[in-house]
């Protein structure tokens, strides 16, 4: 982040960024990886699995799609909703 910072793009008017863990040590895991953990969890679980997740993280939708398209019998269903307390 120092060296974009310290030698940022020409010719931009704006840009923006998704930063949830900039700057932070902490490790982190991909979300190639979290599809293939999805992936087993799904075929481990017998019955249904229910995610909780952000609607507005599409990458996390994409990787749990993916992760669904993955097994043999594809029997799913993902569908997004507002929470309670989201007056919009």
């Amino acid at each position: 982040m120092d060296r974009f910072v310290a030698a940022p793009p020409l010719n931009i008017d704006v840009l923006l960024m998704e930063g949830t863990n900039l700057g932070s040590d902490k490790s982190c895991i991909t979300e190639s990886e979290l599809e293939s953990d999805f992936e087993a969890l799904f075929r481990q679980t017998k019955g249904r699995v229910f995610v909780s997740w952000s609607a507005q993280n599409v990458d996390r939708t994409v990787t749990l799609y993916r992760a669904c398209l993955k097994l043999a019998e594809p029997s799913w269903s993902i569908s997004t909703r507002r929470s309670a307390g989201d007056a919009r």
